[in-house]
């Protein structure tokens, strides 16, 4: 009689043990799947940030371009060298323009998140 309490005892003991450790295989699962799905998010995040700051970065040059013309044009060069230049920092402006557009676009078609406000892209292309 003493023997089957021990073995029942034991049998108990593996059976909690049994469901301890089922249940922090489930709650290992279910922190992975979520981690999983953060990283995705976060990868994602990522490549719109890249694409947005790209867009705002080729702007700035842009507009420094165009800077380095309208000071040129104040200065009333007329000579052939400087007006080439000047034909030269506009095209390299409008270069820099449609890489930027390009990244912009990039930007708005980049994969959807959930949880994301849809009128911040709205704004983002308003202020275009």
């Amino acid at each position: 009689m003493k023997n089957i309490k021990v073995i029942t005892g034991v049998i108990a003991t593996l059976g909690i043990f049994s469901a301890l450790l089922l249940v922090t295989g489930i709650l290992f699962y279910s922190a992975v799947s979520s981690d999983r799905l953060n990283f995705q998010n976060a990868s994602a995040l990522s490549y719109q940030q890249q694409e947005l700051g790209g867009s705002f970065q080729t702007l700035i040059e842009t507009r420094v371009t165009i800077n380095r013309v309208a000071i040129r044009m104040l200065k009333n060069q007329r000579d052939p060298a400087s007006l080439d230049a000047m034909n030269t920092l506009l095209t390299n402006a409008g270069a820099s323009l449609n890489e930027a557009e390009k990244h912009f676009n990039n930007y708005v078609n980049s994969e959807a998140i959930a949880g994301k406000d849809p009128a911040l892209d709205a704004q983002a292309e308003a202020s275009l």
